[in-house]
């Protein structure tokens, strides 16, 4: 996304193996950057192999990075719920580390068809991480998103809300978004 403070580049890939289906591998990049400063005002990025336990429901077991903690052994539970024109991802994680933190990822998206290949699209997206230790707020954000989809594209208008820190230090971003799945 292109917005007022600056760019937000976000990567998303939940991918099953082809030859063991109940295996796969899960990540979420966040890049957020001021067009004032050089270096980004946040990254966050996770990864993690997936274990599926049910329908929807995978163990993930990865590892979590951020500037501010560096990178930590984590573990997940994420759902997903994929129905016609809804997709919904829900993912709370935790680090394994006596410096916790706890978090919770959520997608939802409403793609409705309103035409040949075009479909209209909303998403929300938020994400909460406390520090178990200390009780306190760490890091949050959420994001929302209108536009149109054209097969694999899609583009509109976008709104993100970040928020730092035990006092929730804010960045509000309005720009255009423009996206991609690739698989």
């Amino acid at each position: 996304m292109i917005a007022s403070k600056g760019a937000v580049i976000q990567i998303l890939a939940d991918k099953k193996s082809q030859s063991i289906p109940r295996l796969g591998f899960f990540t979420v990049t966040y890049v957020l950057s001021d067009w004032k400063e050089r270096d980004p005002a946040d990254i966050m990025h996770q990864a993690g192999l997936t274990v599926k336990i049910a329908k929807g429901l995978d163990l993930v077991g990865g590892y979590h990075y951020t500037a501010v903690t560096g990178f930590r052994p984590s573990t997940s539970l994420k759902y997903s719920f994929h129905r016609k024109n809804w997709l919904w991802v829900l993912s709370p994680r935790i680090d394994l580390t006596n410096e916790t933190n706890y978090e919770v990822f959520t997608n939802l998206q409403y793609a409705p068809p309103i035409g040949n290949h075009w479909k209209f699209l909303t998403k929300l997206q938020g994400l909460y991480v406390l520090s178990v230790k200390e009780n306190i707020h760490q890091r949050s954000y959420a994001l929302a998103r209108i536009g149109l989809r054209y097969k694999e594209f899609a583009f509109g208008p976008g709104l993100n809300f970040d928020y730092f820190g035990p006092v929730k230090n804010r960045i509000f971003n309005a720009g255009v978004f423009l996206s991609a799945e690739l698989f």
